[in-house]
């Protein structure tokens, strides 16, 4: 029997250990420069766009890497929950546009208005 040749493009990801050394090196080097890690950030360190690590993430891709790729997304929001801790007005947007974060109105039994409180709720989740 002959062995059949691969077909398609070559993977952009690498193997599994090799990503991880990868991503973790990644969150080294935004520690050692004081900066929040992205999803972008994530991508650019690992040599793919942004939408090829979100089918990674999705299993759409067919590998077994989903699991690694979300753990690093985790990571990434984490990050951004805690910078949110310490202040700055643009991490809220951050997470509502990037991390499912929703605005739910609540209703408060004094004046009938709503009152808006920012709740974790992810997408999926």
């Amino acid at each position: 029997m002959t062995e059949r040749k691969k077909m398609g493009r070559p993977r952009k990801i690498p193997d599994e250990e090799r990503l991880q050394e990868i991503i973790d090196e990644y969150f080294l080097r935004c520690e050692e420069n004081g900066d929040i890690p992205t999803t972008a950030g994530l991508a650019l360190a690992i040599g793919v766009t942004s939408k090829t690590l979100r089918r990674h993430e999705t299993g759409e891709s067919g590998d077994d890497l989903c699991p690694t790729i979300k753990r690093a997304k985790q990571r990434v929001e984490e990050a951004w929950e805690r910078a949110l801790l310490r202040g700055g007005s643009g991490v809220i947007f951050w997470l509502k546009n990037n991390a499912g974060w929703k605005d739910q109105p609540q209703a408060d039994d004094s004046d009938k208005q709503p009152i808006f409180n920012i709740v974790v709720q992810k997408d999926g989740d």
